[in-house]
């Protein structure tokens, strides 16, 4: 999963939802213009709530030498910590205030509506801000605030230019879809220079060519792009053979009779991996997703090989080197995966 991943599949069910209800017969006007208004709503929320992700990571993007070690390293990691605490949200009062508003918006005008739409199971995250709150506030951004204290745990003079690197290409990649959020909220309410959403409910005809405008838009953005869906759970943007290579690695791990530990460090090589390819060039993700292919099989042998382990290894980190800022973790989790297979050896 990539560090901002949540995000990327909410903004993702946002743009399906507008789609289906662009699009379904049985709605008249008002009831769609309820469930725009619903999701502008939604928007706002997350919004909001990532903004606070987003500085936390421009303050790691220019970290200097000098912060390492001083009070602003404490203060960023509570700071952190802070982004899945419930206490936050709850004390946040805007926050709060707007996901009582979203419940009880929807229980009164949306739910009676989308119950019988097609798709509606594939709307977990937005429909999850209505059932959890806060508590989908934290999942959305658990895995950005993981990412950051991995980071900050590590990071020292060495690492210091691959964190900063790290954190701010990360941040672009959440600005990025801030500002997809933000655009479609323009959309929807005609901010944006054209007609909204909002006012095309009279013209079904044209707000349906709007929408797959939009949707086309959006397939095609640096952000989203081309997805193959990779067993039960995995996403990978990108070519379905290295997709094919990267799940079989996650595959052989789940079969394997490895110790928990192992595969456990394995199974996060894989996410590792996964994401660093798309920073990569064509051949270098093939290289790396063969690299990862071989270093797994031989791993989880009953009787691993180190000279075998060792020289795919050392491949896996040649080819992590190729993307500096992102780098460090992968060859971290390569080093513990060594340091396992050297005590059972």
């Amino acid at each position: 999963m990539t560090m901002n991943q949540g995000l990327t599949d909410l903004v993702e069910q946002i743009d399906r939802m507008i789609e289906t209800v662009a699009t379904a017969p049985g709605l008249d006007d008002a009831e769609l213009r309820q469930i725009l208004r619903f999701l502008t709503q939604v928007i706002q929320v997350v919004e909001q709530a990532f903004q606070d992700v987003l500085t936390l990571l421009i303050e790691i993007k220019y970290l200097e030498n000098s912060d390492l070690g001083s009070t602003k390293m404490t203060e960023l990691r509570k700071q952190i910590d802070l982004l899945t605490a419930r206490s936050f949200y709850r004390d946040a009062a805007e926050i709060c205030s707007r996901l009582k508003h979203l419940r009880q918006n929807f229980d009164q005008f949306v739910r009676p509506v989308i119950n019988n739409l097609p798709q509606i199971s594939g709307w977990g995250g937005v429909l999850g801000l209505i059932e959890e709150r806060e508590g989908r506030i934290i999942m959305l951004i658990e895995n950005t605030a993981n990412h950051m204290s991995r980071m900050l745990d590590t990071v020292d003079g060495s690492t210091l230019m691959e964190a900063k690197a790290a954190a701010s290409q990360n941040a672009e990649e959440l600005r990025l879809l801030l500002s997809e959020l933000h655009e479609l909220n323009g959309k929807i309410l005609g901010f944006s220079g054209k007609t909204g959403f909002l006012e095309l409910t009279r013209n079904r005809n044209e707000l349906q060519r709007e929408v797959q405008i939009m949707i086309d838009k959006r397939d095609q953005s640096i952000t989203h792009g081309p997805k193959v869906q990779l067993g039960d759970s995995n996403v990978f943007h990108g070519d379905f053979a290295i997709a094919t290579t990267i799940q079989d690695s996650f595959n052989q791990i789940a079969q394997s009779s490895a110790n928990d530990d192992l595969k456990q460090k394995l199974e996060l090589l894989c996410s590792q991996v996964q994401d660093l390819t798309k920073m990569l060039p064509a051949e270098k993700q093939k290289e790396m997703a063969q690299d990862l292919s071989s270093f797994v099989a031989e791993a989880t042998k009953e009787t691993p090989r180190r000279k075998w382990y060792e020289l795919n290894a050392e491949g896996l980190i040649e080819a992590a080197k190729a993307c500096a800022g992102l780098a460090s973790p992968v060859i971290a989790t390569v080093k513990e995966v060594l340091a396992l297979l050297s005590t059972t050896a």
